[in-house]
């Protein structure tokens, strides 16, 4: 029986209050911790636990960004792009990243070259967590085959990226997380 039963898991721990069992599943080797609370106070509780216990990792992203963040990123499939990046902005505002979908709208605009930079900067920003990386792939590819071989050429910053597919899938080292998606060997 291993010493961490919860070695590599991720766990989610929905109304959280103190934060109690997503604390102790850390202490029980729990890779990353989803903490979901929406009452204040309790999120005040759970912000100076994890800032006492040196958990310097925590990020809180209240509910309502994912929300405008989904609608932004709806608002950019049905062609909406102002609508979209007000929602997008909204988002950001209250804590979520507006990638890839901010990065999608740039390439939708044909502005190619600003759509590389905006999604190599999210990939910079996610270093600490490989799964948000892994999210933001599918668009990193979409924009790199509209860059063409200009951009995508051997040493040209979209190719030579730690933080590209290739370099994440190494790195996730998991059967489900292969360049090609679930399944594929």
């Amino acid at each position: 029986m291993s010493l961490e039963p919860l070695a590599g898991l991720r766990v989610v721990d929905l109304f959280a209050g103190s934060g109690a069992l997503g604390i102790e599943a850390l202490s029980r080797g729990a890779e990353h911790v989803d903490f979901v609370e929406r009452h204040r106070p309790a999120l005040a509780v759970l912000r100076d636990n994890l800032a006492t216990l040196e958990l310097e990792d925590f990020r809180a992203v209240p509910p309502q960004a994912d929300g405008f963040y989904a609608i932004g990123d709806i608002r950019r499939l049905k062609g909406d792009f102002e609508g979209a990046e007000a929602a997008l902005r909204e988002a950001h505002s209250r804590g979520r990243s507006p990638q890839p979908a901010l990065a999608l709208i740039r390439l939708a605009e044909g502005k190619v070259k600003a759509a590389a930079v905006a999604i190599g900067a999210a990939l910079a920003d996610q270093t600490w967590d490989r799964w948000a990386r892994s999210r933001l792939l599918p668009a990193q590819v979409e924009i790199a085959i509209a860059a063409g071989p200009q951009m995508n050429r051997p040493g040209s910053a979209m190719m030579r990226s730690p933080f590209g597919s290739r370099a994440i899938a190494a790195r996730i080292g998991s059967q489900n997380a292969s360049i090609g998606g679930a399944g594929s060997r």
